[in-house]
């Protein structure tokens, strides 16, 4: 079917252990780490080369600042980051411990 989701005999779909880490309302959510990613960082990574070749951070070649300034400019992306380390954080403790 899918990574995330699964046929089950009471519900034409529902959400699998792995999709479910993708919603909003539970405990160790990664969503908020999935949109850090996909949003802020993914032009950084995409200057990962530029950062080889200069020694220069490739987050502030993407953005023209420093990341800890790019969240006191863009509070909500810095409130989802905050969400972000929390939720993987006890993602990791709910597996390892």
């Amino acid at each position: 079917m899918s990574e995330f989701l699964q046929r089950r005999k009471t519900a034409p779909l529902n959400w699998n252990d792995f999709g479910a880490t993708l919603l909003s309302d539970v405990p160790s959510s990664v969503k908020p780490w999935a949109l850090a990613n996909m949003g802020e960082h993914y032009p950084a990574f995409g200057a990962l080369t530029y950062g080889v070749q200069t020694g220069k951070v490739p987050f502030e070649h993407a953005h023209g600042k420093p990341v800890w300034e790019y969240y006191k400019d863009n509070p909500v992306r810095g409130a989802n980051l905050a969400k972000a380390m929390a939720g993987m954080s006890g993602a990791v403790l709910k597996n390892y411990y």
